[in-house]
């Protein structure tokens, strides 16, 4: 009897209360992301040198970035690039459109050995001057570098014959005359001297013979 009314007890239970109750909720909102407008953030483009890279010739890598006008770029000041020698970092700005601005990073550098090099990958930072939580880093990957000699062709290493001789096929009178002219002066020069050596001596020697007779008497 009493089994009975407790198992009456448990189903009055189960039909007063709800099967359900009312949902928690979360003590803790989740972050918010930070939507960055895709026109905001900066675009990248690789130009590659013009001709071959070659050993001890210096090249010019070019980076262009376009951003908006409200953008501040922040380009590496001295990049490492193993295998080459980085003698410059030139920037150079453009107006594209009102709001608009197209920054050129030239890479000036000069191979050092040969062999097909790996360029570095460059970290180049931005960030907005109007919103300060907008920023990011944009990954420039500047290729690979294949680096030859100034010589392609074997033959142009070889000695060439040694010249058989000069031939002068022109004169140079003005030279001539001049040294004609040089010549006369300076022979003129050392007559005079003589003679006026021989005038000078000739008194002196008069005087010393009469001084030598009154001696003698």
């Amino acid at each position: 009897m009493r089994t009975m009314r407790f198992l009456a007890l448990i189903w009055a239970c189960l039909v007063v209360s709800p099967v359900w109750g009312d949902p928690i909720e979360a003590s803790e909102q989740p972050a918010e992301e930070v939507q960055v407008d895709k026109e905001s953030i900066p675009t990248v483009e690789l130009i590659p040198p013009e001709g071959a890279w070659m050993l001890g010739l210096s090249q010019e890598l070019k980076v262009k970035i376009q951003h908006l006008d409200s953008i501040r770029i922040y380009f590496p000041k001295k990049p490492l690039v193993p295998g080459l020698a980085l003698q410059e970092v030139r920037e150079k700005k453009r107006v594209l459109r009102p709001g608009e601005t197209e920054s050129t990073m030239t890479l000036v550098m000069v191979p050092l050995r040969l062999d097909v090099q790996r360029l570095p990958t460059l970290d180049v930072a931005w960030r907005s001057l109007t919103d300060p939580s907008l920023s990011g880093t944009i990954p420039v990957d500047l290729g690979r570098a294949k680096v030859i000699g100034q010589v392609t062709d074997p033959n142009d290493a070889k000695l060439a014959a040694p010249p058989t001789g000069l031939n002068i096929r022109h004169r140079n009178m003005t030279l001539i005359m001049g040294l004609i002219a040089l010549a006369a002066a300076v022979i003129a020069i050392l007559l005079t001297l003589a003679i006026v050596a021989c005038f000078v001596k000739q008194p002196f020697d008069r005087g010393r013979l009469q001084f030598l007779q009154m001696r003698r008497l």
